[in-house]
């Protein structure tokens, strides 16, 4: 008598265990850029001074040279931005960098920025919010990506 009860109490433990593992599979996950509103992106989502730090390599000749950028990037809401800040390649710093450039936003929340003077393109993944996004620098012989997030309105 007291093996078949036990035998219940085990397979009513293991009965939780697949549910709990079944339900954390079926649970819904929200993806980062539809996090704050199903109504999706536009050029205006993004408005304001944000802060950009991110850290990565240029690869000239199979030799790869570390970079470090930290920017302030200033979005009119209207797909132009501009920008300013301190960028050391090899261990040399560039201070005072600035360019203007302009961006895209799709409904999905995905975009691209395009640097006028330095050439720099960059894909762009939103929150809906406009608060902060991530972005990965899109030139060959490059690794750059980091994240950014709004100081100012």
């Amino acid at each position: 008598m007291r093996q078949g009860k036990e035998r219940n109490a085990k397979r009513v433990v293991l009965s939780v265990i697949a549910l709990l593992i079944t339900v954390a599979f079926v649970t819904p996950q929200q993806g980062f850029g539809q996090e704050d509103s199903p109504k999706g992106c536009t050029l205006a989502t993004l408005k304001g001074q944000y802060l950009f730090d991110a850290s990565g390599y240029n690869i000239v000749n199979s030799i790869a040279t570390p970079k470090a950028v930290v920017e302030f990037l200033t979005f009119k809401g209207d797909g132009n931005l501009s920008s300013l800040g301190t960028v050391s390649l090899g261990g040399t710093i560039h201070s005072g960098v600035s360019d203007s450039g302009i961006y895209t936003v799709n409904k999905d929340c995905t975009g691209t920025l395009t640097f006028t003077k330095s050439g720099f393109t960059f894909d762009i993944f939103i929150a809906a919010s406009g608060s902060r996004f991530h972005m990965i620098e899109t030139v060959t012989n490059t690794v750059l990506a980091g994240e950014v997030q709004r100081v100012a309105r």
